[in-house]
């Protein structure tokens, strides 16, 4: 099977915490893309266009050698997002490694990881979350019986 080389041009910092990130986790870059890739099918093209683009000067590539099945993969997403391969990827990696919008999550029978907003829910919800467990009744909705 032929492989495809893709680059992508990250800011520095984002590059950095690529390499610090797979360096922790003992895996090559080429795997966590690989890993990244297929994750992408958790997301929605809105979910895909709403991630930030980095906004630092780009200037550090990185070349990663991928199988023609991932690199259609990314290209799919793409295509439908009507984004560039290079701007899905950094948008990925700046959410996963920087802003912490996106996480990966384990599908329901666990045979596979897919990524999805950790924002799902309102906008102001931590406002209105606690530390505790809330009570079911509040202290004036409670009656001693």
């Amino acid at each position: 099977m032929t492989n495809i080389e893709i680059i992508v041009s990250l800011p520095v910092s984002l590059y950095s915490a690529f390499q610090t990130a797979t360096a922790r986790q003992c895996v090559s870059q080429k795997e966590a893309s690989r890993r990244i890739i297929c994750g992408l099918a958790g997301l929605s093209t809105a979910d895909l266009r709403s991630l930030q683009e980095p906004r630092n000067h780009r200037n550090r590539n990185l070349e990663i050698d991928l199988e023609r099945k991932y690199v259609a993969a990314l290209s799919e997403a793409a295509a439908v997002a009507r984004l560039t391969i290079a701007s899905v990827f950094r948008r990925i990696l700046n959410a996963l490694l920087v802003t912490q919008r996106v996480r990966f999550v384990a599908t329901a029978d666990e045979t596979e990881f897919l990524l999805e907003l950790t924002q799902r829910h309102f906008e102001y919800a931590e406002d209105y979350e606690q530390d505790g467990p809330s009570p079911l009744l509040t202290r004036q909705h409670r009656h001693q019986w």
